[in-house]
């Protein structure tokens, strides 16, 4: 389940998403994809602090999460080009 639509779309979506404009099918797997990976991922068995991140990705932290193992799990999410060592 994974939407595919690359940098540009993701960014289109995005700012479609801020504004409440109508998404496509793949657009709405881009939005949905925190929810849709925390299910997965229960159904996998995973640790809660794994299902709080998967749904919170991309928001606030939730204050289950201490923030410097927020920081960490935000570092570690990133694509691994953007990431470097000074991150941590």
């Amino acid at each position: 389940m994974h939407a595919h639509l690359g940098v540009i779309g993701r960014s289109i979506a995005s700012v479609m998403i801020v504004l409440g404009l109508p998404l496509t099918e793949r657009m709405l797997l881009y939005r949905d994809h925190g929810r849709s990976g925390a299910r997965e991922i229960v159904e996998l068995g995973a640790p809660s602090l794994a299902v709080e991140f998967a749904l919170h990705h991309q928001g606030k932290r939730p204050q289950t999460i201490e923030i410097q193992l927020w920081r960490v799990l935000v570092v570690a999410d990133q694509a691994p080009k953007a990431r470097t060592t000074t991150d941590f």
